[in-house]
């Protein structure tokens, strides 16, 4: 009896390639899409200390914005401060 002509053992065949290539394909994404669009542990963690968000680059850019008009508006009190005092 020949393994190969078993109809059972051709189909194990196909689904152990199937799961090698799907197994391939997993891990090359995983490759490509590592920390796409995001930030790495360090600069979310820098971030994270300035009070800004790094979930995804929407929110982070966002959260930066944020407290960049922040800053703004405190410098600006500070400016109008200053030239009140003169």
């Amino acid at each position: 009896m020949d393994l190969r002509k078993n109809k059972g053992m051709a189909l194990v065949e196909m689904l152990v390639a199937l799961i090698i290539v799907m197994l391939l394909v997993y891990m090359y994404m995983k490759l490509v899409w590592k920390d796409a669009g995001g930030a790495s542990r360090q600069t979310k963690k820098a971030l994270a200390k300035q009070g800004i968000k790094a979930n995804n680059p929407q929110s982070m850019v966002q959260s930066a914005q944020e407290k960049v008009d922040q800053f703004n508006k405190k410098t600006e009190a500070s400016q109008h401060e200053y030239e009140n005092i003169k």
